[in-house]
């Protein structure tokens, strides 16, 4: 789950290596793009658990909504961009457990409440039809987080 960011005219220095923009007081593309990032966590992480209890289809509390965490903001693998992940963590606190049946071998699992929301999203084949949350969430999110990140990269640019 995520939605990108343009920001035209940021060189890039090659893979572990951020962009040094000098022009703007030796700040690096990723010490921007983080900082602007965790400005908006919580809109990220509000989003997140509205799409998902939205979803739901119980009344009253959920341990699937009450699980969503934001992490951190990291670079992504290839250098060229900066994460947040948002999503549900943790085992399930109902203790359930499902069955997987691989080559032959019968498997049981705990369910996890990142499983949970993986089933909502895309169903569950002849027991469960898809309820998608992904896209409602993203949506919600971009919409008040894109305005909070182009001000804190205008203000980390000194343009404000």
């Amino acid at each position: 789950m995520g939605f990108d960011v343009v920001c035209e005219g940021f060189g890039y220095g090659g893979v572990g290596v951020s962009s040094d923009l000098t022009l703007f007081g030796g700040k690096t593309f990723e010490e921007m793009g983080k900082k602007a990032l965790k400005e908006v966590m919580p809109d990220m992480e509000e989003a997140t658990k509205s799409a998902l209890r939205s979803s739901i289809k119980h009344s009253g509390e959920s341990s699937l909504v009450n699980s969503v965490k934001c992490f951190e903001p990291s670079m992504t693998r290839d250098g060229e961009g900066v994460k947040l992940v948002c999503q549900p963590t943790g085992k399930d606190k109902s203790g359930n457990r499902y069955k997987t049946k691989s080559h032959g071998k019968s498997a049981n699992h705990l369910v996890y409440n990142n499983d949970k929301a993986f089933w909502l999203e895309y169903g569950v084949a002849g027991r469960q039809p898809a309820h998608p949350w992904k896209d409602r969430a993203l949506n919600s999110a971009e919409s008040r987080a894109m305005p909070k990140i182009q001000n804190a990269i205008e203000k980390e640019l000194g343009a404000e």
